[in-house]
């Protein structure tokens, strides 16, 4: 085996996740995107499992010792001409090819990966296996209006969520 360069974490490796057959996994995000793929969980709740769990950004910085260079990855959507931002739900998702054009990965929460999405953008999660979805720019952009409305309807009546504090 060799030993490859980069920062983005190494690819589970089995042809089946290769072939884009289901992946084993055990996160929140996978087992919430089958769960609506098989109608146990509304669209609703599917999305509010990605913005309160973590997402993996692949990309390129312009200075690796300074995060705030990190640049996504995204892809044009092979039916549109709309720019997709790759995301990955798993470190073990994430292709070895794409080590290579995007050598580095960070986590970060799934609101602030939905919210730093510019407009005119769209995001899938685990692209090309299944467990994945890919939303839309326009889904991108109602789920980040959606959740704003939301939390300013909680600051204007002063509750907070659980686990919340004010």
């Amino acid at each position: 085996m060799s030993e490859e360069t980069g920062n983005t974490p190494p690819p589970n490796g089995s042809a089946d996740a290769a072939a884009g057959a289901p992946a084993e996994t055990g996160n929140a995000i996978d087992q919430a995107i089958i769960a609506g793929h098989e109608g146990r969980m509304t669209n609703q709740e599917v999305l509010e499992v990605i913005w309160n769990s973590e997402l993996i950004s692949v990309g390129r910085m312009e200075d690796e010792n300074d995060a705030s260079t990190f640049q996504a990855l995204s892809l044009t959507a092979p039916d549109s001409d709309e720019k997709i931002v790759v995301t990955f739900s798993d470190p073990q998702h994430i292709p070895a090819q794409l080590r290579e054009v995007a050598p580095f990965a960070i986590k970060n929460a799934g609101q602030v990966t939905i919210r730093s999405i510019q407009p005119g953008y769209g995001m899938a999660i685990n692209p090309g296996i299944t467990p994945g979805i890919e939303l839309g720019a326009e889904s991108v952009a109602r789920i980040n209006e959606a959740f704003e409305a939301q939390s300013a309807a909680h600051d204007a009546d002063g509750t907070a969520d659980e686990g919340e504090t004010r």
